[in-house]
């Protein structure tokens, strides 16, 4: 199974065998058998507001999910889901949204020295550590009438120390805060729905409805 985000909706490549009628409100299945059926995916992605989840259900996953990233310049990058000794979550503001550290990895850089500059660039927090890795988030978007499919590989990381925030502005950031599980929550309208899901699963530990 690999998972994607699409105009900010998830959207779920899965074989027919694992998918389950349990279906909610909001969520649609979509059979793949053509290539013209990736213009149908995009369709309902940028077509239905109310949209929560896509099923894109295929016979062959490797190679549907092979066609799908050759549609995209793809480009990796690395973050972190950064949390202080006060258990609270460094998150960032940029482009009316929070959103976590993140960045471009560059040539020649693994993946996890990646992750921690771009954390240290974006926010003034620099003494580090990677606990381990949490996840691989997809998404696509469009910068110059060209389409992307961004990797990212997320971080779990400690920060050391009482260093001050300090944000990159050349990069469209115009707010770091350390953030507990209640403000997340007031926050919720403004995070990604990509961002939110990683928050909720590796840094909100209270299980009440969202």
């Amino acid at each position: 199974m690999y998972k994607v985000f699409i105009n900010n909706k998830p959207v779920v490549f899965t074989e027919e065998n694992y998918l389950t009628s349990d279906f909610q409100v909001g969520e649609v299945v979509l059979q793949y058998r053509t290539k013209s059926d990736f213009d149908k995916l995009f369709d309902l992605a940028y077509s239905l507001n109310d949209l929560k989840r896509i099923y894109f259900v295929t016979h062959n996953l490797a190679q549907t999910w092979n066609d799908f990233v050759n549609l995209f310049k793809e480009i990796h990058a690395g973050g972190g889901i950064v949390t202080n000794s006060a258990s609270r979550l460094l998150m960032i503001f940029r482009k009316g949204f929070w959103d976590l550290p993140k960045g471009k990895i560059e040539k020649g850089e693994t993946v996890e020295a990646g992750a921690l500059r771009e954390v240290c660039e974006e926010t003034g927090i620099c003494n580090l550590s990677i606990q381990e890795l949490a996840e691989e988030t997809w998404h696509t978007y469009v910068q110059n009438k060209k389409h992307f499919l961004k990797r990212t590989s997320w971080f779990k990381m400690s920060a050391n120390g009482n260093e001050p925030l300090s944000i990159q502005r050349s990069e469209g950031i115009t707010e770091a805060k350390w953030v507990d599980s209640a403000q997340i929550r007031e926050l919720k309208a403004f995070i990604y729905p990509s961002i939110y899901m990683l928050v909720k699963t590796y840094f909100i530990k209270s299980s009440s409805p969202d």
